[in-house]
């Protein structure tokens, strides 16, 4: 072998390697979730406009007052705020505060 490709060889080599390590420390860090985080449940939305799927729509969800049918602030779960946006069939996963994959169970609109 010639020294340039013992070079790449080497160059490839650490390439992989680090690769390999970052994804070993990414996915082994530790669960980040916050303790007031309330349980959440995994939820998908398809929006449909004129029977069309309509894709890259923001969705939010927001809490409603069941009482008075007016959103809601008051609750301690108001700082969870699940989010998502629609793929091009339409669908979106949603997320709590663009992280946590769910929403809480609650009335949301």
């Amino acid at each position: 072998m010639d020294e340039g490709r013992v070079m790449n060889v080497k160059l490839l080599k650490s390439i992989i390697l680090g690769i390999v390590l970052s994804v070993c420390l990414i996915g082994c860090q530790p669960n980040n979730r916050p303790a007031d985080l309330p349980a959440l449940y995994p939820c998908t939305i398809t929006i449909v406009q004129e029977g069309v799927p309509l894709s890259g729509a923001s969705i939010s969800l927001v809490r409603i007052d069941t009482d008075t049918s007016v959103p809601s602030n008051s609750s301690s779960e108001s700082n969870w705020i699940p989010t998502g946006a629609t793929n091009q069939s339409g669908t979106a996963v949603i997320y709590t505060n663009a992280r946590y994959v769910g929403s809480p169970l609650d009335v949301l609109r």
